[in-house]
């Protein structure tokens, strides 16, 4: 038999043979939300951020399952809030993707499950970057999450955050049409009631200045732009109603009357030839 093989097989089934059981298992009560089983493996000596072939540890599991008690327990233990996967996402990221503010609120008060609250020691980074520049507020934003988008909003993420190619999470979620996550983005007249009742933060939020309507990618391309190209009706007329600049030219010198192909949305873009109102403060 030729060695060469040989040898390639022995390290095959090395490495098929090296995984942990007991890290597995941890894996799978957090993705299953059987806290007590993780509590045993934790308390056997069971490394509580095993990191799978991905590079995701349990927390990851446990936030993008939605498995809240599971979260609280794996943090109590010592978990890191801000382990990044292979492709940089955090639990921070997961808990976005599934549309969970409870997650996010616990992620960011220390594994603690007083929900509404805010943490000056908070565990989580709220902008943490993903290999691709996203932080979480744009993944909330591309995914249409407008809850969590105006949760993370009044933690005071930062709503101008750009990812490599220079969009901010305004232009997530105009590209794909999310309207309500456009609306917790632009700095609107605040739900004082709302504000109020979550204290001073929640009064800090309300005052601060959105994200840029005009922000240009790398590009060229504003949200506008996106919206228009990608025939976003709704999203457009809440982006000229906050003096987005229909007038603006792209790198290739397009504007986003040019981009548009949707007879409604070049109606509408052609009636607003230029700014009509400079904004309002949140």
């Amino acid at each position: 038999m030729d060695t060469k093989w040989l040898g390639a097989a022995v390290v095959v089934l090395a490495f098929a043979g090296c995984g942990d059981p007991d890290a597995d298992r941890l894996s799978k009560a957090a993705e299953t939300g059987d806290a007590a089983a993780a509590k045993r493996l934790i308390e056997s000596g069971v490394e509580v951020d095993a990191e799978d072939g991905g590079g995701e540890t349990p927390l990851h599991k446990a936030a993008r399952a939605g498995q809240v008690k599971t979260a609280a327990l794996l943090m109590r233990e010592g978990a890191d809030a801000n382990a990044k996967d292979d492709a940089g996402e955090t639990p921070m990221h997961e808990a976005a993707k599934n549309d969970d503010e409870y997650l996010i609120g616990l992620l960011c008060n220390r594994g603690r499950e007083d929900r509404g609250t805010w943490s000056l020691t908070t565990r989580a980074d709220i902008g943490a970057r993903d290999n691709a520049g996203r932080t979480p507020l744009h993944v909330a934003a591309g995914l249409g999450h407008a809850k969590v988008v105006s949760d993370l909003v009044w933690r005071l993420a930062d709503e101008d955050a750009r990812d490599r190619d220079g969009n901010g999470p305004l232009h997530f979620a105009a590209r794909n049409g999310h309207t309500a996550c456009v609306k917790a983005l632009l700095p609107l007249a605040p739900d004082y009631e709302t504000a109020k009742a979550r204290g001073f933060y929640g009064m800090m939020s309300a005052i601060t200045s959105g994200a840029p309507v005009n922000a240009r990618n790398k590009d060229g391309d504003t949200p506008l732009h996106f919206a228009a190209r990608n025939g976003h009706k709704a999203t457009v007329a809440m982006l000229l109603g906050e003096a987005a600049d229909v007038t603006a030219k792209n790198n290739a010198g397009k504007t986003p009357l040019d981009v548009a192909t949707d007879p409604d949305v070049r109606s509408l873009l052609k009636q607003h030839r230029r700014p009509t109102k400079w904004g309002k403060l949140r």
